[in-house]
């Protein structure tokens, strides 16, 4: 997996590369407010310390699904 940027705001190609989903599915799920972000002039803005907060629920999730 690739590593997160460590600045406190990320994009969303960065979460793309990071979390390695589709660029439609990561745009679905902002759009949605599943990931949470803040969109400042038609941009995606991503606090670094909520989208690990969000990552590693969606992994608690899976393992648990999958157990």
């Amino acid at each position: 997996m690739n590593e997160l940027p460590k600045h406190p705001n990320l994009f969303a190609s960065e979460i793309i590369k990071f979390t390695r989903y589709s660029k439609t599915l990561i745009y679905q799920l902002l759009e949605r407010g599943a990931i949470p972000s803040h969109k400042v002039n038609g941009v995606y803005r991503i606090d670094r310390a909520e989208f690990l907060e969000w990552w590693e629920k969606q992994r608690v999730q899976q393992d648990f699904e999958s157990a």
